[in-house]
């Protein structure tokens, strides 16, 4: 559902809605319109005053999803799609994780069952570099 109609749900007039919830009512008004999306604890606060949870509403979840999709390579993006359809109700940060993961992993085995397993320990040597904290322990530890 959207924003608007929400609100209109829960008997609160914009102004009302507003005041309910700290906000200025051109924010709201704003919101409603598309013409601003809401911060994470923007979205806590209409939600919890709505008394609804933030993935029923339109603006929310685009909100949070245009938050978790910044600076994700576009076939991680794919791969969120193909998992929207059936699998999630809000796109977070989780989502888009467990989307690159999934997308990694096809990309390691084709390289893999392409006959280039180099290519994989390559590319995970230049992505992690030799000072990162994760690296491999020194053989005999």
């Amino acid at each position: 559902m959207r924003l608007a109609e929400a609100r209109r749900r829960t008997g609160y007039s914009t102004r009302g809605f507003a005041k309910a919830t700290g906000s200025s009512t051109r924010t709201i008004w704003e919101l409603e319109r598309g013409r601003r999306l809401p911060r994470p604890s923007t979205i806590s606060k209409l939600a919890k005053v709505l008394a609804v949870p933030a993935g029923d509403v339109e603006e929310f979840r685009e909100a949070i999803r245009k938050r978790a999709s910044r600076g994700v390579p576009p076939e991680v993006l794919a791969q969120v799609e193909e998992m929207e359809v059936s699998e999630v109700e809000v796109v977070d940060a989780t989502v888009i994780r467990v989307a690159a993961q999934r997308s990694l992993k096809e990309v390691m085995e084709y390289l893999i069952s392409s006959g280039h397993p180099e290519d994989v320990d390559q590319v995970y040597e230049e992505v992690r570099g030799p000072s990162h904290q994760y690296c491999k322990a020194p053989q005999g530890s």
